[in-house]
């Protein structure tokens, strides 16, 4: 009697599972880049925003995030007696990309106070029909999170 040829239904099987996970895997790796780009700046965004948080308590100086047109900057003040917009921000950081824009552009007051006001920005992404948004948020007690 002959041997059979060819692969056993087991074979195959292990094979489509092995083909179906690595197809799942490069699929959730590869995120659109509008995802990727507003995700990028609003952690980015909130990674800085508590270390400004960080540093307003331990100089007890105040600290103002103020968005612009293109991204955003900082002023810092010595003392609580602030006028937002007396002078223009300092040390501007641009987004990614030109689509990406601040919904909510009020500034945020960060102070050597360890509770702030609610805060909360929106992120969007807008270009032609792509629409995505992201929020950065805090209660005023804890740490600053990125929310979809």
């Amino acid at each position: 009697m002959t041997p059979a040829r060819g692969l056993t239904l087991l074979e195959l099987l292990v094979v489509l599972a092995i083909v179906g996970l690595s197809l799942a895997l490069v699929s959730l790796s590869l995120r659109p880049s509008t995802d990727r780009l507003l995700w990028r700046d609003a952690t980015r965004l909130q990674a800085q925003l508590e270390a400004a948080r960080v540093q307003a308590r331990a100089q007890g100086v105040w600290l103002s995030w103020v968005p612009t047109a293109q991204g955003y900057g900082w002023q810092v003040y010595p003392a609580p007696a602030l006028k937002s917009g007396d002078r223009a921000p300092e040390k501007l950081q641009t987004w990614s990309s030109p689509h990406i824009r601040v919904r909510s552009p009020a500034p945020v007051l960060l102070g050597p106070e360890p509770i702030l006001n609610p805060t909360r920005i929106v992120l969007e992404w807008v270009h032609e029909s792509e629409r995505g948004q992201l929020e950065i948020v805090t209660d005023g007690l804890a740490a600053f999170e990125v929310r979809p």
